[in-house]
């Protein structure tokens, strides 16, 4: 009923209008073109008010234009023609860089994001993202920026650079709960549903979706997806027919990506070892994905195909889908593309500083042009009065602040490194006795001498602090000393002889410190699995052992005294 008299309203004033002005004229015209696009989903309605502004464009500012041509691109990216709406948002954000509306030129980077995400373009959105964050930034207020962080956290994950992801999806959750949009947060609940899924992390998954239902019960929507990424949990659990379940209800209640639940379904089937009714599931989502840009639901979608018509025994069949999936596998998420993503977010922060400094010196440069005179001025008077005597003294007062600052915080660090090299080698005294014997000969030709064993030690110390390489699970002593920027050999010298332990005896201690911190503080009850992979082991069983060994208990042991003692106190 509120559209409609809206719309009413605007139609009312609209044939008002046309005893104005032509300027006037095109304003309504743009406010009912947007409000059928996304107010009363009436697209070709929309596309009538679109074609009724034509015809006034070129009587009208540069201002009316940019506005002209983004409901234009708007208008095609909800048709789906991403080529269309991209030329459309190309040419406003041209205008909006002339017109220097910060605010406009978030938008349309916004909008490009989206369409790159839709192509599978993963290198451009997250350049027009960051662009996007950038003047969102700018123009404040710094909640206003989810929705860039929201793509960039779905831009890192189709590339699998979960920790980025992660850090941009709960940057968005956060603000989207701090200023009340329940829609913005269900969406972003969902997404780190999913990525958890992805890092087979199901009871943060399941957190996660436990959120998206709340936030969808206070907009009473139906749409939410939540029995898809049920069905999701369920599937990553083994409990196929119960995930099948769920997806059958998601198709009938939610408006999830119906091809993505035929693919996911097919999936279950498949497990299920039913490749016939798998493949009926594949060929219908192979139909909604026609004239589709390439995405992961159509690399999955191959990819079951080919495994299907192969469990049939159909290779005939299955070799064109393998190819299919190979080619477009290469396409997206090629090793180069994958690198050069990477690097962006970093090229991106160095041309805005860039950018900062540039400004800030062609607004000096201007002050300066225009006042030579006060300049020359204000200058003789602090040169005969001495001020320049007095700044040397405030600099000298600076820099000896500064100086006691250093030397406390290395004094502190120094502590720190002490204290830890202390501990790691009564560790290595205790496990490692058979090693300290026979790691010095080992290196009795060193070119280390001690005072360089000691500067590599700190530094290793530091770094093992400050950035904990030791959570990734595929680190090697080859990856650390590439990271710490020491050649192997003298990694490992340090390693044997300043802590008596070998690379994986060293990094292990860390993990297994790392994993009774989580066990000792989180409060979400995880699994043991779930801790060791959180920890940096990549499997329950080295965890298991090797914290037996160093603590002397299995953590589940180390866990039930924990608890024991907590309730107790």
């Amino acid at each position: 009923m509120k559209k409609s008299f809206y719309v009413f309203f605007i139609i009312s004033s609209t044939l008002f209008a046309q005893q104005i002005n032509d300027s006037t004229l095109l304003d309504k015209y743009h406010q009912l073109a947007f409000s059928y696009t996304y107010q009363s989903k009436d697209l070709d309605s929309a596309y009538f008010f679109i074609r009724k502004a034509e015809p006034l464009i070129g009587t009208t500012d540069d201002e009316r234009l940019a506005v002209y041509y983004d409901l234009k691109g708007k208008y095609f990216m909800q048709r789906s023609n991403l080529d269309s709406a991209k030329v459309y948002f190309n040419k406003g954000t041209a205008l909006y860089e002339k017109l220097r509306d910060k605010e406009g030129l978030a938008n349309h980077h916004n909008s490009l994001s989206v369409i790159a995400i839709n192509e599978s373009d993963y290198e451009e959105g997250i350049k027009q993202s960051l662009k996007s964050l950038h003047f969102k930034e700018e123009i404040g207020p710094k909640e206003h920026t989810f929705p860039q962080e929201y793509n960039l956290g779905m831009l890192y994950l189709f590339i699998k650079n979960y920790n980025r992801s992660k850090f941009y999806l709960k940057s968005s959750l956060e603000k989207t709960t701090k200023i009340g949009d329940s829609l913005w947060s269900s969406t972003t609940s969902g997404a780190l549903c999913n990525l958890y899924l992805k890092e087979k992390k199901l009871d943060s998954a399941n957190l996660y979706l436990e959120k998206l239902r709340l936030f969808k019960n206070k907009i009473l929507s139906k749409n939410d997806n939540y029995y898809f990424f049920k069905g999701q949990i369920a599937l990553a659990k083994e409990h196929n027919k119960e995930a099948i379940q769920y997806f059958n209800v998601s198709l009938v209640k939610e408006n999830a990506g119906t091809a993505l639940v035929h693919t996911r379904m097919a999936t279950a089937y498949l497990k299920l070892e039913k490749p016939e009714i798998a493949i009926e599931h594949l060929k219908i989502s192979d139909s909604l994905l026609i004239g589709k840009k390439p995405s992961p639901t159509i690399r999955t979608k191959d990819s079951l195909l080919y495994e299907a018509y192969e469990m049939l025994g159909k290779t005939k069949e299955a070799i064109p889908y393998f190819k299919k999936y190979k080619e477009a596998q290469q396409n997206t998420l090629s090793l180069k593309k994958i690198h050069a993503v990477s690097d962006l977010e970093r090229s991106e922060a160095i041309e805005k500083r860039e950018q900062i400094i540039a400004n800030k010196d062609n607004e000096i440069q201007h002050y300066l042009n225009n006042n030579i005179g006060l300049i020359i001025g204000i200058v003789l008077i602090v040169f005969i009065s001495g001020l320049l005597l007095w700044k040397s003294y405030q600099r000298r007062k600076v820099l000896h602040q500064e100086k006691l600052f250093i030397e406390a915080q290395y004094e502190i660090v120094n502590k720190e490194n002490i204290a830890i090299h202390e501990k790691l080698l009564k560790v290595a005294e205790r496990l490692n006795k058979k090693e300290d014997k026979l790691a010095k000969p080992r290196y009795h030709k060193s070119s280390l001498d001690q005072e360089q064993r000691e500067d590599y030690m700190n530094k290793i110390l530091a770094f093992m602090q400050e950035r904990k390489p030791y959570l990734d699970t595929e680190l090697t002593q080859r990856i650390l000393s590439e990271q710490l920027n020491i050649a192997t050999h003298h990694l490992s010298e340090v390693l044997n002889i300043s802590f008596g332990k070998n690379f994986y005896n060293f990094i292990n201690l860390y993990r297994v410190e790392e994993a009774k911190r989580i066990i000792s503080n989180d409060t979400e009850n995880p699994t043991m699995l779930a801790v060791a992979y959180d920890a940096g082991f990549n499997s329950k069983a080295s965890f298991n052992r090797v914290f037996k060994d160093i603590t002397g208990v299995t953590p589940s042991t180390f866990k039930e005294q924990h608890n024991a003692l907590t309730e107790n106190i």
